[in-house]
């Protein structure tokens, strides 16, 4: 019971102090902006596969002289179609926002690609995340407009290590 009135009055606190707290907890669905629009407030940039991407964290701690985590955002943008690319580490790719998109996957061994939808529509077969294989090929089409996804990998995934 203490702890309940005590979470009571620290969520009264941040309404108080927001003035009903606009920005956190804005009910805005990012679909309503432009993928520019996404892109300028990420500060993300355009790669060598033909994505927008913005590295958000590179852990300090290293091995072999590389970082032991990193994570990214990504923005893929309709009729802008990713080169294949792949990486030397476990990735995993989380859906944020935008529409779904179609992530294709091989490993390059003469079998067809495997395809996975990233999306919210669970009941539908989308998944929120994908795990991608080290060295599996991927390459990624957005449903809509724009697809916004991270990516979270053992070690810094940067174009140096593709």
């Amino acid at each position: 019971m203490f702890t309940r009135s005590i979470l009571i009055c620290l969520t009264a606190l941040v309404v108080a102090v927001h003035g009903g707290c606009p920005r956190l907890c804005s009910k805005k669905n990012l679909e309503q902006y432009s993928a520019q629009q996404i892109i300028d407030e990420l500060d993300l940039t355009i790669n060598e596969h033909n994505s927008h991407y913005r590295r958000n964290f590179l852990d300090a701690a290293t091995t072999n002289n590389r970082s032991v985590s990193s994570a990214i955002y990504s923005l893929v943008e309709h009729g802008r179609v990713p080169q294949w690319y792949q990486v030397d580490a476990t990735q995993i790719i989380h859906y944020y926002g935008g529409a779904p998109a179609s992530y294709y996957l091989s490993e390059d061994d003469g079998q067809p690609p495997r395809h996975v939808i990233l999306g919210l529509d669970i009941f539908s077969g989308q998944v929120l995340q994908l795990v991608v294989e080290p060295y599996e090929w991927l390459s990624a089409q957005s449903h809509g407009k724009w697809t916004l996804t991270g990516g979270t990998s053992k070690y810094d995934v940067s174009e140096t290590h593709a």
